[in-house]
């Protein structure tokens, strides 16, 4: 077994062919809450945020990420970045939005390829919309805090969040894997089904949790 010092920054970037690794940092062990975590470290929950932002975008949620869910998260994700680029939350639009960034860096690839746009936008401004319902009491206009914050309790809803997945052998051809997760627990994951989702016409695999045994779920936290 290799020591710890052996994997320092420094000693790999001197192996040959350094130049070619690509490093990811990732937050594997997720917060129980991310208002909490807001108190703690702010820095933490910035990197946190972006990193589930990519997640969606790049559909790692894909099997479990209902579209209107994904949709409401991409609004949240507009609403943050346009307040981080200075624009007006009176001028917030998805046209201007999808103007001055683009649709792809807020949705799944799978939504705006397999929707028509028009609808898509109509869905967004939507949700747009809904942000300011969103607001505290001391607030008027949702502040990029609380969307991040809102963004974060959404995607902590989602079995595969801060999980891991484990493969099993087969059992009457058919395959399983184990989900230990946060907010479930140990799960088993009894193969796929399709279903068909109306509103893009996509067809999203649905997840069958056949048993739940919430074995020390906080300690996963």
């Amino acid at each position: 077994m290799k020591r710890l010092s052996e994997y320092k920054p420094k000693r790999i970037a001197a192996r040959p062919g350094a130049h070619k690794l690509r490093c990811l940092f990732r937050v594997t062990f997720v917060p129980v809450s991310a208002a909490a975590l807001a108190q703690k470290d702010l820095n933490a929950l910035d990197y946190l945020f972006l990193q589930c932002c990519n997640d969606v975008t790049q559909e790692r949620f894909a099997p479990e990420l209902q579209p209107e869910v994904a949709l409401r998260l991409a609004a949240l994700h507009m609403h943050q970045h346009a307040l981080a680029n200075n624009i007006s939350p009176t001028k917030l639009t998805v046209k201007t939005v999808e103007r001055e960034f683009g649709l792809d860096r807020f949705v799944p690839a799978s939504l705006i390829e397999g929707m028509k746009r028009k609808e898509l936008r109509r869905l967004l401004g939507h949700f747009l919309k809904l942000n300011s319902q969103m607001t505290g009491s001391t607030t008027k206009t949702l502040t990029q805090l609380q969307a991040k914050i809102h963004y974060l309790d959404i995607i902590s809803g989602l079995p595969s969040y801060g999980a891991k997945c484990f493969s099993t052998n087969q059992r009457d051809g058919v395959e399983r894997v184990l989900l230990v997760s946060p907010r479930f627990g140990l799960s088993q994951i009894a193969g796929v089904r399709n279903t068909v989702v109306s509103s893009g016409r996509i067809n999203f695999p649905a997840l069958n949790l056949i048993m739940n045994a919430k074995i020390f779920p906080k300690a996963l936290t």
